[in-house]
């Protein structure tokens, strides 16, 4: 790893949330990078000396970054005044499609009703 791809990592390192194969890549990277094993300790050492609770204003920023990005993620919930008529109109077409479809091959000579409900003549 690079000292980018491991500051990138650093926070999830700190608390373990972070993969297995990812983990020991920044623990060998730290091993042999003083600037990045420096940053490390300095967050660390930031995380366990902070105020047990965030301030007011951190919580706001954080409330608001976090719905900014549900927001984002969020599926549409509610279709266009269109979308709605339209899809029940092509649900409808393909029913009566498919009953037409059926309709034609249970109509067609040598069709399984048929021939099933024609006698057999005994060979001759």
């Amino acid at each position: 790893m690079d000292c980018e791809m491991t500051k990138n990592e650093l926070v999830a390192y700190l608390f373990g949330v972070i993969e297995r194969d990812t983990r020991t890549g920044v623990e060998e990277h730290l091993l042999g990078c003083s600037s990045c094993l420096s940053e490390f300790i300095a967050l660390k050492r930031a995380a366990e000396t902070a105020d047990a609770e965030p301030s007011r204003g951190a919580r706001e920023r954080l409330r608001h970054a976090v719905a900014d990005e549900l927001k984002s993620r969020a599926p549409r919930s509610s279709w266009s005044w269109w979308e709605r008529p339209l899809a029940v109109a092509l649900a409808g077409l393909m029913v009566v499609m498919a009953m037409a479809f059926v309709r034609r091959i249970a109509e067609s000579p040598g069709a399984p009703p048929r021939t099933m409900s024609q006698p057999v003549s005994p060979p001759g």
